[in-house]
């Protein structure tokens, strides 16, 4: 089976070690190709200039795309990755130290698949690459006896209506059967999903989703209006920031392609329109789907 590449475009040879680690310390697989400056990464997916003799049928999962480049920066290198037929649907991570939300909006104007600021800690880092390999990449089929996956290490308690125990309440070693199970059947969907195309797997989501469709929105007791406000928030201590689609006095939905998971508590900060003074609200992730999460507050806001 071909193994698929990751295309990183980094500049700073620090975060590009730091970026290999971190893929290396969550048991990722995929061969990763460097590209220094942005006129190295279009030679690479267009085929020209020193990679004029590559298959360009064979695309990358993703490209990790930061910024601030040499010779040609990250946006011009998006807006024309998203101009080409070859390449409008290519996954796109901006992953960048740039705290300007001018770059966050451009970002998403042009079609970036998901927007994120480095981190410092080296812990932060990781976790970052780990949430972009449960969307993205293929988990390591090796050692599965002696490694855990991240988010397998502290299963959660589940709370469910019928007489099965949550995790919480099993024993160690219906646990460990637990994880195992879990591990195997991760291996298996990771080798199912490794050589689909683009559009198999967007048709795989699309049935997914269908299993999970949400209520309409006209049966929302409050109706959520269109907006596009910067939003800061975190799960697990873990920084974000993406844009919120649409938001209501009761909950907001948030653009993301990372596979956050329901019943996740997380805390925001956005500024609502017309509004000088911050919010600063908690909630849980209540619903998931390929464009974002939906979030329902603890408190109404007021505002909306």
């Amino acid at each position: 089976m071909e193994k698929k590449v990751i295309l990183l475009v980094e500049d700073n040879p620090d975060d590009e070690l730091l970026t290999i680690r971190a893929f290396e310390k969550n048991n990722l697989r995929n061969e990763v190709v460097i590209a220094r400056d942005g006129a190295e990464a279009l030679d690479y997916l267009f085929g020209t200039g020193a990679y004029s003799d590559r298959d360009t049928r064979v695309m990358p999962q993703f490209v990790l795309l930061n910024l601030n480049i040499p010779k040609i920066d990250g946006l011009e290198v998006l807006r024309r990755l998203r101009s080409n037929e070859r390449t409008k649907q290519l996954p796109v991570v901006i992953f960048t130290a740039s705290n300007e939300e001018r770059n966050l909006v451009e970002s998403y104007r042009l079609g970036t698949s998901n927007y994120i600021r480095k981190p410092l800690d080296f812990t932060q880092f990781a976790e970052a690459i780990r949430q972009l390999g449960l969307h993205w990449l293929v988990l390591n089929e090796t050692n599965l006896s002696d490694t855990t996956p991240p988010e397998m290490e502290k299963p959660s308690a589940v709370t469910s209506t019928d007489d099965k125990p949550s995790l919480s309440e099993v024993s160690p070693e219906e646990n460990d059967d637990h994880l195992l199970v879990a591990n195997e059947i991760r291996t298996r969907f990771s080798e199912l999903i490794s050589d689909m195309s683009q559009a198999e797997m967007q048709e795989l989501i699309g049935e997914l989703e269908k299993k999970h469709k949400p209520e309409p929105a006209d049966h929302r007791k409050h109706v959520r209006k269109p907006s596009k406000v910067i939003v800061d928030f975190s799960i697990d201590n873990f920084p974000f920031t993406n844009l919120i689609q649409d938001i209501s006095a009761s909950g907001a939905f948030i653009e993301t392609a990372l596979p956050f998971s329901t019943d996740k508590e997380l805390s925001m900060t956005f500024i609502l329109p017309g509004h000088e003074d911050s919010v600063q609200i908690t909630g849980k992730i209540v619903r998931t789907d390929s464009k974002g999460i939906g979030v329902q507050f603890d408190k109404l806001l007021r505002e909306v």
